[in-house]
C-alpha cells in the first residue's frame, strides 16, 4: 500500500501550518479525505480545516463541525471508496506522534481503516495508516507528492480561512500551563490569576512560585507516567511519546524544566528510579528543587499507611 498527495494539496496543508504559526505560534489541524484507486493505494485530498481552538502545543475541532465534515464528505464521494485522515501541525517542533496524537489516532479504531498526518513548517512529517480490523496494526509509511515543486508564499485565501476558523482561548497559558504571565487576545500582558504547568492556582504571583509549583505537578505527572508503564499499560514506544509530549510543553510554556527520557527501558528499569531523578533544570533554578518536600510527604504518607503516626504502631 502507497499513499499519495498531490502537491496543491501538500501545499495547502503546510500553509495552513505556517500561517497559524506566523500568526501565533500555535498548531492547527483539519481533515482530509483519502480515496483508494484501482491499484489499492491511497490518495490523501481535499484538506480543509474548521472551527476549532488552537495553542501551542494542541488542536481541538469542533465537534458538531467535524460531524457535519463526515456527512458532507460522505455525500460528495458517495460512489468512492474513501476513508478520512486526520492532520495536524506542530508549527516549528518536530514532527512527531505525541502522546496526545496517539490518543487522538485511537479514536477511529471503531473503523476498519484511517489515515493520520503531523507535519511542521519546514515541511517534515510523518504519516501514518492505521489497521483496526481484523487486527490492530499501526505503520508510518513514506508520503509521496506528486508534481513536487516549491513555493512559500501563503495564499490570501489560506490566511482568510485561518483568521475565520481558528480561535484561541481566551488567556492563552502556552498548552494548558504557564508562560510565567497570561497574555489575551488582544495582547494584554495579565499578571494575575496565574496557573502552572498543570493549571493549578497560584497564591503569589511570582516566577520562582510557578516554577516551583510546575515542578512539583510535574513529579506527580511523570510518576502516573511512569507507574502505567511498570503495570504494562503501553509498550516503550508510547511511554516515550508521552516523555516527549511533557518536554515539549514544558518548551512551549518557557519553562527551564526538562525530563530525562530513558532510551529504551523497560519496567524494571524504572522500578529503581524516582521521578525527581528523571527530571532537570536550567542552571539557576536549582533551589526551587522541590525533592526533599515531595519525598518528606511521601514518608508521611507512607508512615501514616503503616500505622507509625500518632503513635501507632
Amino acid at each position: 500500500m502507497e499513499v499519495f498527495i498531490e502537491k496543491k494539496d501538500w501545499d495547502k496543508i503546510i500553509n495552513y501550518a505556517r500561517c497559524a504559526s506566523d500568526k501565533w505560534s500555535t498548531e492547527i489541524g483539519g481533515m482530509a479525505v483519502t480515496v483508494q484507486d484501482e491499484d489499492g493505494d491511497w490518495q490523501i485530498t481535499d484538506p480543509v480545516i474548521m472551527k476549532q481552538e488552537v495553542s501551542a502545543a494542541l488542536c481541538e475541532l469542533d465537534k458538531t463541525e467535524l460531524a457535519a465534515y463526515y456527512s458532507k464528505m460522505a455525500m460528495k464521494w458517495k460512489n468512492v471508496n474513501i476513508r478520512f485522515c486526520w492532520w495536524h501541525s506542530h508549527a516549528k517542533m518536530d514532527a512527531f506522534w505525541s502522546g496526545t496524537d496517539t490518543n487522538t489516532i485511537d479514536e477511529y479504531e471503531d473503523g476498519d481503516l484511517s489515515f493520520a498526518l503531523v507535519v511542521n513548517v519546514k515541511e517534515e512529517y510523518k504519516c501514518r495508516v492505521s489497521i483496526w480490523k481484523p487486527f490492530v496494526m499501526h505503520k508510518d509509511v513514506e508520503l509521496n507528492i506528486l508534481n513536487d515543486d516549491k513555493e512559500f508564499k501563503i495564499p490570501k485565501k489560506i490566511n482568510d480561512e485561518v483568521e475565520k476558523f481558528c480561535t484561541k482561548p481566551s488567556t492563552n497559558w502556552y498548552n494548558s500551563g504557564s508562560n510565567w504571565r497570561s497574555v489575551t487576545k488582544n495582547g494584554t500582558i495579565n499578571h494575575m490569576n496565574q496557573t502552572t504547568l498543570f493549571n493549578a492556582q497560584l497564591n503569589e504571583d511570582t516566577e520562582m512560585n510557578i516554577v516551583r509549583t510546575a515542578w512539583v505537578q510535574l513529579l506527580e505527572k511523570v510518576d502516573s507516567i511512569n507507574s502505567s508503564f511498570i503495570a504494562g499499560e503501553f509498550n516503550y514506544e508510547k511511554y516515550a511519546n508521552k516523555i516527549k509530549d511533557i518536554n515539549r510543553r514544558l518548551q512551549n510554556a518557557k519553562m527551564p524544566l526538562h525530563v530525562e527520557l530513558i532510551e529504551k527501558c523497560d519496567f524494571d528499569t524504572l522500578l529503581e528510579i524516582h521521578a525527581w531523578d528523571l527530571i532537570t533544570c536550567d542552571p539557576g533554578y536549582e533551589e526551587l528543587d522541590p525533592y526533599m518536600d515531595y519525598a518528606d510527604e511521601q514518608s508521611w504518607n507512607e508512615s501514616y499507611l503503616k500505622g507509625e503516626i500518632h503513635g501507632q504502631k
